[in-house]
């Protein structure tokens, strides 16, 4: 039985081959179509260019290439970002729009690659391409490129190709920190795939310290050095990060918050909710080989890394996150839920989960059932007290109506309903890249 615990049926057949290239294009000219299409309407009003694309971390970045690192201590600046593609992007010498361009050519071709490695069906692809928040992929940002590397690295685990495993890897840990959330992925997979009995062969740890830690250990040297060359401070990266912005480790204080637009705020509780799903089916993996010393599930290696890294980054969010959130009921601060939808959504690690999931039959009452307490439980996180009254429930609910139709079409795979859903998914995302454009923080 698929995942051990009754929750979903068997699921036989092989995917078939698609025209990906054509898929994907398709999928990109709708959410240009939809983008249009609000802004013709009204619903949108900008469009984006120079200007409005450098907006939050792309100023960042676009800092860093005309004139390097800055750092003041205790001050926000461009000394916590990494340097890859701020430097790929001053190699280029190219404006914010035509840099956008090009990550969304970098982000096209690598999920074509992605796709002839995993071959989801059409309609998983477009859910995947259609979340909310997917549109980093395409704006003057470091997501693309990290996302070019991690589909090489998968590609290299896949093929297991241990040069492309390095090089990616030090590629990836030049671009962004989200890097270290490979470090966990990486052991973790190794390890859980193999027998315990293997635990301590210095084989399986050859490859650990070679094949995985070196290269991220050079990267993370790398940066330092590039920035202790620069501004004197070999961890200027992790004390602006800490002293600027909060992001050092504390317990999360509840309930856990955001700030902004009311679509913005159900948007990031429903990533908030697809990342403790994954994080429980992380813990479910890790006491099943902890307990029988094997996975007893149809789990892939990728698959694991994919669950592993998306768990880590969900962790880091609720550790490592500052307590900006005002909660006015009780009066305090309480623990801010920002980066929540950058680190979870546009990454190709949530589409290997997302084939995975549904590659496996439809829920059983149980797993429907189960997946309801659990749900209900998740949205204590944000309001311990919302079933009190109604005017506590409606927020979740507002959730939730998000979360049914992908729930109904998981259970029912009616194509229809799966591209209503990825039509609409265009609409939040085209809203989102235009809240960004107009400087209200959407990650």
């Amino acid at each position: 039985m698929a995942w051990g615990i009754g929750i979903f049926d068997p699921m036989p057949t092989p995917a078939p081959r698609y025209p990906y290239a054509l898929i994907i294009l398709g999928y990109l000219l709708l959410f240009v179509g939809v983008y249009a299409g609000l802004y013709a309407a009204g619903v949108i009003e900008v469009l984006p260019g120079a200007t409005n694309l450098l907006k939050w971390d792309a100023a960042y970045y676009d800092a860093i290439r005309q004139a390097g690192y800055h750092y003041t201590p205790g001050q926000a600046d461009n000394a916590g970002f990494f340097p890859l593609f701020a430097y790929w992007w001053k190699l280029l010498s190219v404006g914010p729009v035509a840099i956008s361009l090009l990550n969304g050519l970098v982000y096209a071709v690598s999920l074509y690659f992605l796709c002839r490695l995993l071959r989801p069906d059409p309609v998983v692809l477009g859910l995947f391409m259609s979340l909310p928040f997917l549109f980093f992929l395409f704006t003057p940002l470091a997501e693309a490129v990290y996302f070019a590397f991690a589909t090489a690295l998968l590609y290299g685990v896949v093929r297991k190709n241990a040069w492309l495993i390095f090089g990616s890897l030090l590629l990836a840990g030049l671009t962004r920190p989200s890097f270290l959330f490979l470090v966990p992925g990486l052991v973790g997979m190794e390890l859980m795939m193999r027998p315990r009995n293997e635990l301590f062969h210095w084989a399986t740890w050859r490859t650990i310290l070679l094949q995985y830690l070196l290269p991220l250990a050079l990267a993370t040297l790398v940066v330092a050095l590039v920035q202790y060359v620069q501004v004197g401070d070999a961890l200027a990266y992790y004390k602006t990060q800490s002293e600027a912005w909060g992001r050092a480790f504390g317990w999360p204080v509840f309930p856990l918050g955001r700030g902004e637009g009311e679509e913005i705020v159900v948007l990031t509780r429903f990533s908030f909710w697809g990342g403790m799903l994954v994080s429980l089916l992380g813990l479910r993996y890790l006491v099943e080989w902890l307990g029988w010393g094997r996975l007893r599930s149809d789990i892939r290696p990728i698959e694991l890394l994919s669950v592993i890294y998306l768990t880590m980054s969900l962790l880091s969010i609720v550790f490592f996150n500052p307590e900006w959130f005002w909660f006015m009921r009780d009066e305090h601060n309480a623990t801010y839920l920002t980066g929540i939808n950058r680190y979870l959504q546009p990454n190709p690690f949530l589409l290997v989960l997302l084939v995975y999931v549904f590659r496996q039959a439809r829920l059983t009452i149980r797993g429907l059932v189960l997946g309801l307490v659990i749900t209900h439980l998740i949205w204590l996180c944000f309001d311990p007290r919302y079933y009190v009254h109604i005017r506590n429930y409606l927020p979740m609910l507002y959730v939730i109506r998000l979360l049914l139709p992908y729930v109904i079409y998981h259970y029912f795979r009616w194509k229809p309903l799966g591209y209503v859903i990825v039509v609409y998914s265009f609409a939040l995302q085209a809203l989102m890249f235009h809240y960004f454009l107009t400087g209200v923080q959407v990650d």
